[in-house]
């Protein structure tokens, strides 16, 4: 309930900040049947991320789970994605934790400790990105310090999670001394199952495979970025690499854990991010930019609503059948 509360209370309050100038008579205006191509050719691409993610999840669980089937992990990102449209702060990742770990007889500790591990391999990934665009001078940040000190928190918390890994032994042993003596099994046993949930990544084969995929998934919603903003990037002359810049800042704030589908922080983010990318064009077209990404945060909920849904709904007979005869 707390986590609830705290998720539409960020919403609210991002929501407030990025509309509060937007009429809402001119989102009607920019939708028109032009749209319905661009719209259905990022669908597309987004089976293709959901495909790829899949693959990607099998490849990094080999050794944890060496029989996992593909149809089984296709369904659990759509579950995931399904699930967090309309479930405030990433509530879809335990959905898909209930679901895998139901289907494939998996630990659920150690299946949340890697799914906590992934969500800050991805985040790591778009801070590289956005690193490497500052860099580039793709995007010129005027509050570079906030860039750093979320850098800086990542960083940390990697470096605590391979100080948790390489010294396990020892932190056990310090924790066993703290805990009393009813709880010490149940202590050696969530660590077990957390330490085989981080340590998933074992050969350089299976590290090389991992960043391949993760780059297509990425690389396919970077595509489905692409043609939801290419009449917008076109019209009001943003450059071209405008839907990888979306990119980034629609993933660093779904970190924060807002109401369903990011909203409110998304659009607060993007909102951000056109006004660095061209704010002459933002300040000269701001009814239209704001009807943008009102429009392009909606496309983004049809994906994960009704494609995603879709997606699992057809997966689902399919898997059932699988899982009785296994």
């Amino acid at each position: 309930m707390k986590v609830k509360i705290l998720g539409w209370g960020l919403s609210l309050i991002f929501l407030y900040f990025t509309f509060r100038d937007i009429k809402f008579e001119s989102i009607l205006n920019y939708l028109h049947v032009g749209l319905i191509k661009w719209v259905l050719l990022g669908f597309l691409f987004y089976l293709f991320f959901f495909i790829s993610r899949a693959y990607y999840q099998i490849s990094n669980l080999n050794f944890i789970l060496p029989n996992f089937r593909f149809k089984s992990s296709l369904r659990s990102i759509a579950v995931s994605q399904f699930y967090n449209s309309f479930l405030p702060a990433r509530l879809g990742e335990i959905a898909r934790m209930n679901y895998l770990c139901k289907e494939e007889n998996i630990s659920k500790t150690s299946y949340l400790s890697f799914i906590f591990l992934e969500k800050v391999i991805d985040l790591v990934f778009m801070l590289i990105l956005l690193l490497a665009a500052i860099v580039l001078g793709l995007f010129n940040l005027s509050e570079e310090n906030n860039i750093l000190i979320l850098f800086l928190f990542v960083s940390t918390l990697i470096v605590f999670i391979f100080i948790y890994i390489k010294f396990n032994e020892s932190f056990l042993k310090l924790v066993l001394k703290l805990t009393p003596g009813s709880f010490k099994e149940l202590i050696i046993n969530l660590n077990k199952e957390a330490i085989s949930g981080l340590n998933f990544l074992k050969t350089k084969k299976q590290v090389f495979k991992s960043i391949v995929l993760l780059t297509l998934s990425w690389g396919a919603m970077l595509l489905t970025f692409w043609a939801f903003s290419h009449h917008f990037i076109i019209r009001f002359g943003f450059p071209t690499y405008t839907p990888l810049i979306l990119l980034i800042s629609s993933c660093i704030a779904m970190a924060i854990p807002s109401a369903p589908a990011g909203a409110g922080t998304i659009h607060y983010g993007i909102y951000l991010s056109l006004l660095i990318l061209n704010k002459q064009a933002v300040i000269e077209h701001k009814q239209e930019v704001l009807s943008f990404i009102v429009v392009f945060h909606f496309l983004s909920f049809c994906l994960d609503f009704i494609g995603a849904g879709t997606l699992q709904f057809l997966l689902r007979n399919q898997t059932k059948g699988l899982t009785e005869r296994t």
